[in-house]
Formats: structure tokens, C-alpha cells, sequence
């Protein structure tokens, strides 16, 4: 970790250091547009335990110019007291039910291309998630499941059915935070926030 981190400062504009991702990592608020279902979720007040892993692969590609890297994390739950889940209707309002989730998965690995190895662009880096978990444990408040609408009745049958191809795409969604997360505690602190996908 010191050579990875020593070239992160002479290539970067980061402020080096030297810790652990808090445990507890605390965000306000996450949200998870998805494309595979027509739901969407907002997370509030999440909490993310055990997102100390370890960096697996670690390479300069010298025809591109860019660093690429992968990370493993093991053992990570990510809890929240607020989850809300968008059941969207064609040409009506959506429907929004809250409660409690908190999700645990075996084992997610994310691979990051940052460009420009003379100064380092964590800005514009590319993240990509892959969850080598194929049954997270998982735990929905019973609020979710209060509504007499068909539309949630079907969404909420097919949420359940597809959990772990659901938790692959929210892993993607926020790969770059995830990102983020790691390198700014336990690498080089670049200052950059914690982001939504539209933003």
C-alpha cells in the first residue's frame, strides 16, 4: 500500500492518508436509478460496515496512459433505517412506500480505470462493480409491502425473485462512489464527494 500510495502523490493532486475506511462509512443519502425493473430506491442515514478490503490487482497500462486497479471487499453491510422504493407506473404518479433494508453480500470486487498517469484525474475515473455474491442476505421493513395497487404487487414479486441480479446493478449504479470511498481513506484524499448519478 505505501508504493501504491506514494505514487498516487506524485502523480495526483491528493492529500496522502494513511487509515482505515471508517466502520461505520456513513452517507446521508444514496440513490439508485435502476434499468432493469421499474423501480428506483433512495437510501437515507445509510450506514456501509466492512468496506476495508484489499487492492487485488494494481497496473499502469503504457499504451493508455491510465492506472487500472481492483479492490475486494468482503463481508459488507449496508444498512439503512430509510429506504424508499419508487414503484414507477407509465403515465401515472409513482408510488413511494418507506421502511428499514439492510443488505450483506460475501464478496464484491471493483476494478477502476483513472486516466492520465502524468496527473491523475480521479474525477473522470471509470468504476465498475462485480459481485461475486450470488445469494446477499437481505432484509426489508414489512412497510413495503402495504399497498393494494397492482402494480406493487407485481414489482414487489419480481424484487424478490431477482434480488441478486437487483444488487449487481445497484452495485455498478454506485460503483464510482464506492470508489471513491476507498481510495479518499485509505490511499489519497482527492476531496471529492459522495455523489447521485444524476448529479
Amino acid at each position: 500500500m505505501k508504493c501504491i500510495r506514494e505514487l498516487f502523490c506524485a502523480h495526483a493532486s491528493c492529500k496522502p492518508v494513511h487509515g482505515l475506511v471508517p466502520d461505520p462509512f456513513k452517507i446521508d443519502q444514496l440513490e439508485f436509478p435502476m434499468t432493469t425493473s421499474n423501480l428506483s430506491y433512495i437510501l437515507d442515514n445509510i450506514e456501509i460496515i466492512g468496506f476495508n478490503g484489499r487492492i487485488t490487482s494494481f497496473y499502469i497500462n503504457k499504451n493508455t496512459d491510465n492506472l487500472v486497479f481492483a479492490f475486494e471487499v468482503k463481508n459488507v453491510t449496508l444498512a439503512t433505517p430509510r429506504l424508499t422504493i419508487i414503484f414507477n407506473r407509465k403515465g401515472k404518479e409513482p408510488i413511494k412506500l418507506t421502511d428499514t433494508f439492510f443488505t450483506t453480500f460475501g464478496s464484491a470486487t471493483f476494478t477502476a480505470t483513472i486516466p492520465n498517469i502524468k496527473h491523475l484525474q480521479m474525477d473522470k475515473a471509470y468504476a465498475y462493480a462485480y459481485l461475486d455474491d450470488s445469494n446477499p442476505d437481505y432484509d426489508f421493513g414489512p412497510g413495503f409491502w402495504k399497498s393494494c395497487d397492482p402494480i406493487v404487487s407485481q414489482e414487489s414479486k419480481s424484487l424478490l425473485r431477482n434480488i441478486p441480479e437487483i444488487s449487481r446493478e445497484a452495485l455498478i449504479v454506485q460503483a464510482f462512489n464506492y470508489l471513491k470511498i476507498f481510495v479518499q481513506n485509505t490511499i489519497c484524499d482527492f476531496g471529492l464527494p459522495i455523489t447521485n448519478p444524476r448529479n
